[in-house]
C-alpha cells in the first residue's frame, strides 16, 4: 500500500504551510484539512494492507488535532481503492458515561454535506456531465412536478444547488 508516502505527502504539506505561514501560527484545525487533503488527493493505494507505522502517524495527527481543538471525538478512515482499509475513533460518546466512540458512532453532521455535494457537482461539471445552468430537474427528475410560488419565479438550477447559500 502506498500509505507511507502518503504520510510523507501530508508532512510536506505541513511543512510547506508552516514555511509560509509562521512556524507557531498555523492552527491544528489547518494541519487536519492538510492532512485530510493530502490522504484524499494521494495517488491511488494497492491492495496490500495498510503500513502500521503510516497509520500510526496518521492516527497522532488526529489525535492532536482531537485535543488541540476541545474535540470530544472523532473517527476517521482510510480508504485504498475505493475500499476503507483502516478505520479509527478517538474520543467518547457522551461525558457522563464516559463511553468510547466508535466507527458506528452516529454524528450531527449539520451543513458538512453541502461541501461535499458541491464537490461532485463541480467534477461532474468538470467531466461534461452536467452543466451548471441546467435547471436542477435536468438531472433530479423528482423535482420536475415541482409549483413555484409564481409563474415567473426563476427556476433551481444545478447552480443553485451547489452553492445553497444562494438559493436562499
Amino acid at each position: 500500500m502506498r500509505l507511507a508516502g502518503v504520510t510523507q505527502v501530508t508532512h510536506k504539506a505541513l511543512g510547506l504551510c508552516r514555511g509560509r505561514i509562521g512556524r507557531g501560527e498555523i492552527s491544528m484545525r489547518l494541519k487536519c484539512v492538510v492532512a485530510c487533503l493530502a490522504l484524499a488527493l494521494a495517488p491511488p493505494a494497492s491492495a496490500a494492507a495498510p503500513d502500521s507505522k503510516a497509520l500510526a502517524e496518521v492516527d497522532k495527527i488526529f489525535a492532536d488535532w482531537r485535543l488541540a481543538a476541545h474535540v470530544p471525538a472523532v473517527v476517521y478512515g482510510v480508504v485504498a481503492d475505493g475500499k476503507l482499509v483502516y478505520v479509527k475513533g478517538l474520543g467518547v460518546q457522551d461525558f457522563e458515561s464516559n463511553r468510547p466512540i466508535t466507527p458506528d458512532s452516529l454524528f450531527r453532521i449539520a451543513s458538512m454535506s453541502k461541501a461535499f455535494t458541491a464537490l461532485a457537482i463541480l467534477k461532474l461539471r468538470d467531466e461534461g456531465k452536467l452543466s451548471l445552468d441546467a435547471p436542477a430537474e435536468t438531472y433530479v427528475p423528482e423535482m420536475k412536478g415541482w409549483r413555484y410560488p409564481t409563474a415567473d419565479s426563476p427556476r433551481i438550477t444545478v447552480l443553485l444547488i451547489a452553492f445553497t447559500s444562494m438559493a436562499w
